[in-house]
């Protein structure tokens, strides 16, 4: 009954008809099949006068044991003005992570790290320990996200600090480097998938290595990648230096503290000197800085393309 309901709302042998659909998808989630009552909910939640119902149906199957119908009533409570359903949404959360729905793993690893979740606010005591079986469960995934990859890799890397340890280093390494060449595969790069890697390389003193993985987001026109830029004294990248002068310029005219528009995580402590280690006196950098400060005021559309340092 569920299967030929996914075979008319896709057309797979057989004309669509996604009213005949739905009606099978409710009869097979009455008669108490958890897949049909995701699938039935997820129908029901499209439509604005239905979510209360929808509500019902991914219960029935989180209560089966369903991890994606678990997920899915943890954030429908856990958005509630209600304390209680909140917590209830925790709860379901903590279901969905331990039936392996991979981005209730990787929410769940990432609050038991100690970060701060829209949803579920920090949980009273960090397990980092069993946030790593969480979210290297959810790296090893053969359909696991980028995302699920590199957050593994950065919560060993900040274990590692914590131990004064580089046994880890190749393990390490190797989740990060996955996690974006996933990312480059299912085009989804982001300057969150790359910049925790440049900080472990960096913090390693492979500067090298933290250049290339640089150039592999030169097209993302990030203001915190072409922070990184400065700092390894990357002046060749297509485009980087002067979309990097840009960011900087908006900085030094907002007077803006530097790491918290970047909104940086590191124990570098870097201040405005050592952004830009490529300029040879203190002068060639104020003169820099003026120039483009007053190309910006001049043009703020069109001052990248225009601006060419002697």
């Amino acid at each position: 009954m569920h299967c030929y309901a996914k075979m008319l709302i896709n057309g797979e042998g057989v004309q669509v008809d996604k009213k005949e659909a739905a009606h099978l998808f409710k009869q097979a989630a009455d008669l108490g099949y958890d897949q049909a009552q995701f699938d039935y909910g997820v129908k029901l939640f499209a439509q604005d006068n239905h979510k209360k119902e929808a509500e019902k149906y991914f219960r029935m199957a989180a209560n089966q044991n369903h991890p994606t119908a678990a997920y899915a009533m943890s954030q429908i409570l856990g958005r509630s003005d209600n304390p209680i359903k909140r917590r209830e949404g925790f709860n379901f959360l903590q279901k969905a992570a331990n039936y392996r729905d991979p981005d209730a793993m990787l929410r769940y690893g990432k609050l038991l790290c100690g970060e701060y979740d829209s949803l579920f606010g920090s949980v009273s005591k960090i397990d980092r320990k069993t946030a790593l079986i969480y979210l290297k469960t959810a790296a090893d995934l053969p359909d696991s996200t980028p995302a699920a990859m590199v957050e593994y890799a950065k919560q060993l890397y900040l274990q590692s600090k914590q131990e004064s340890s580089n046994s880890q280093d190749k393990e390490i390494g190797h989740y990060f480097m996955e996690g974006i060449n996933k990312s480059i595969l299912t085009r989804s790069q982001s300057a969150e998938i790359i910049i925790p890697f440049v900080q472990f390389l960096v913090d390693r003193k492979r500067i090298k290595e933290a250049v290339s993985i640089l150039k592999l987001g030169e097209k993302l026109q990030d203001a915190s990648l072409y922070y990184w830029c400065a700092y390894c004294g990357v002046d060749k990248v297509n485009n980087m230096k002067l979309a990097l002068c840009g960011s900087f310029a908006k900085v030094r005219s907002q007077d803006v503290e530097l790491e918290s528009l970047f909104n940086m995580n590191t124990d570098l402590h870097l201040t405005e000197n050592d952004v830009f280690p490529c300029f040879n006196t203190p002068e060639d950098e104020k003169r820099y800085f003026n120039d483009i400060k007053q190309m910006y005021t001049n043009d703020p559309d069109d001052y990248l393309a225009k601006f060419k340092y002697a």
